[in-house]
């Protein structure tokens, strides 16, 4: 029987994810991805065409999820934007860490120059961009930690990691940010 492309990119989105951030981008090849996965190389190829268009494509989910990110945050009050961005990273880190490790690498990817725009614009969800500059340097260094914290402790289990990072963040962003 065969898959889909939808159903393929479901089953190895997040090992393939997963194995290129541990391993390193230009380090995994296909053939290491089909075995981790239990496809054939020629089965990826075939659905794919090519590494860069597999890894592509697997990073769709987490993009979307970030675009999501986007158009809820209009609505939020800033404790639930803050806790929405801590399971956002949680639940992408090894995506997340493509993109901080790799970016020179994969920055032709379509999906990694749409998330690259909107990663700019999450610190200004957060605070206006007339803050005082200690406000606003405040709130680059809590987003980073989050996302600093997230891809050193990869191992950690995602409910107790979201719950450890949430409450450093609201410690150290909540009390600075403006709100609306």
């Amino acid at each position: 029987m065969r898959h889909t492309r939808e159903q393929v990119l479901g089953e190895i989105w997040a090992p393939a994810v997963r194995l290129i951030a541990v391993q390193g981008y230009e380090g995994t090849t296909l053939a290491q991805i089909a075995a981790e996965v239990g496809y054939k190389k020629s089965a990826l190829l075939y659905h794919f065409g090519s590494k860069e268009e597999l890894l592509s494509q697997a990073l769709e989910g987490p993009a979307g999820q970030l675009r999501s990110f986007f158009e809820k945050a209009l609505g939020c009050s800033r404790p639930e934007l803050l806790s929405s961005f801590v399971d956002l990273v949680v639940a992408n880190r090894y995506a997340v860490l493509i993109f901080v490790q790799f970016r020179r690498q994969i920055s032709e990817l379509p999906s990694i120059q749409r998330v690259g725009h909107l990663i700019e614009d999450v610190v200004g969800l957060f605070i206006e961009p007339q803050a005082p500059l200690a406000e606003r340097v405040a709130v680059h260094l809590a987003l980073g930690g989050i996302i600093e914290a997230a891809l050193s402790f990869l191992d950690t289990p995602d409910e107790e990691l979201g719950q450890a990072l949430l409450a450093a963040a609201t410690g150290a962003l909540l009390p600075t940010v403006v709100t609306s």
